[in-house]
């Protein structure tokens, strides 16, 4: 990486580092659930949960070489014991109606357990489908889902509606290699979603809104984002989320909204997003966030409120920005910024309107902050107003700033 984000406590200790999506499956899945078996090449098990004295609907497609195979039953001793079989037509919908009454294994809050093996030659996808019973919704009990899929490229969990993302998912693995080929959305709106042990990326493009809305989210496994372009939004309210593995983002381009509301995040690792042009709302709420490190986002040109309500955010910097031309409300109400600073070797930027009022910056660290300012071509603007420094800024310091052309305002 040329370039990268360091996220830092103040004071520069180190982080708690990103949670073992392993370590979280074996604490938090209930002991009393079925445990699905390991799957074979070609095929997906699905926990499906159906409610004592009741039933429950689940349909979804399937796209492969030939027919797939939908087959019912339980699991014991790491095996899948069959009840009933189904042959369906490649991009078929299978659809049924489970009652409880034919399934054991209850769990203390209630509910029977079914589990669902698919199988078939060349997977490529699989998505839930509406049911002829119930044909808007589509959010089917399913807690946990396990696949092996070498030729798969679409595993859809999630939609930008939640009556159609499987909203009570906990847990998934797909195992081995994949062909991803598109991550956006596939887990967006999953809400209660708390662990990934297995996800192949290499070479998607696409991860926009991937997990978005995952609010139980508490950890992904390291993942390949070398090659992705689109990455907006991607852990947007992903609210308890602590940290997230490093991620590679040497490739992004729209990098806007993608910690949005992850008011839970402390650390992330190192980014690169020297390539980025639009971080818009990157950081957003991240009301956890105490620090970021250097960042090169000479390619941005949007950078507004990527910090916004970043209310623990103590220190910021240096900020490369070469590109930028709009920077509105990019600090706005981070109350405990005492430290920030740009980068002073940029040249050929004609700067812009760069605001850090009512943050926490004394009259060292504005001097400092002007010290760090960049000579540009056009009328910069620094806005220091509320900062409790900013009143004893001399007439002769506020020209150092002019001197590089930014005008200050205190």
């Amino acid at each position: 990486m040329s370039a990268a984000l360091n996220l830092i406590q103040a004071g520069g200790g180190a982080l708690t580092p990103p949670l073992a999506p392993e370590t979280v499956y074996s604490r938090t899945r209930p002991a009393d659930w079925l445990a699905l078996p390991e799957p074979a090449a070609g095929e997906i098990y699905l926990l499906l949960h159906i409610p004592v004295g009741g039933s429950a609907l689940c349909a979804f497609t399937v796209s492969c070489s030939g027919n797939y195979t939908v087959a019912l039953g339980t699991a014991g001793g790491g095996a899948f014991v069959q009840q009933a079989t189904e042959s369906v037509s490649p991009g078929t919908a299978w659809e049924g109606e489970l009652d409880g009454a034919d399934y054991g294994s209850e769990t203390s809050d209630g509910m029977r357990q079914a589990v669902i093996k698919v199988s078939g030659s060349g997977i490529t996808s699989w998505a839930p489908s509406g049911h002829s019973a119930r044909a808007q919704y589509s959010n089917w009990n399913i807690v946990e889902m396990r696949c092996r899929l070498p030729e798969g490229a679409q595993l859809t969990c999630g939609a930008a509606n939640a009556r159609n993302a499987l909203g009570s998912l906990r847990y998934l693995s797909w195992e081995g290699g994949t062909s991803a080929g598109s991550g956006a959305g596939m887990f967006r709106n999953c809400a209660a979603l708390t662990a990934v042990t297995g996800l192949d990326v290499a070479g998607v493009t696409d991860l926009s809104y991937m997990f978005q809305n995952c609010a139980s989210l508490l950890a992904i496994p390291a993942m390949d984002t070398s090659d992705a372009e689109n990455l907006s939004s991607m852990f947007h309210g992903c609210s308890a989320l602590p940290a997230a593995p490093a991620l590679d983002l040497s490739s992004a381009e729209d990098t806007s909204g993608m910690f949005r509301n992850c008011y839970s995040l402390q650390g992330i690792g190192e980014l690169d997003i020297q390539a980025a042009e639009n971080a818009q709302y990157m950081f957003a709420d991240c009301r956890s966030l105490r620090g970021v490190g250097a960042m090169d986002l000479s390619s941005a040109a949007n950078l507004a409120y990527m910090f916004q309500n970043c209310y623990a955010l103590e220190r910021a910097g240096p900020l490369k920005m070469a590109s930028a031309t709009n920077v509105g409300s990019m600090f706005l109400q981070c109350f405990a910024l005492g430290e920030a600073g740009l980068d002073a070797a940029v040249t050929g930027w004609a700067g812009a309107a760069l605001s850090f009022a009512n943050c926490a910056l004394g009259h060292g660290a504005i001097l400092d902050l002007i010290a760090s300012l960049p000579q540009v071509s056009g009328a910069a603007q620094l806005g220091l107003m509320g900062n409790p420094g900013a009143a004893e800024l001399t007439e002769a310091e506020k020209a150092t700033a002019a001197a590089k052309g930014w005008s200050v305002s205190a």
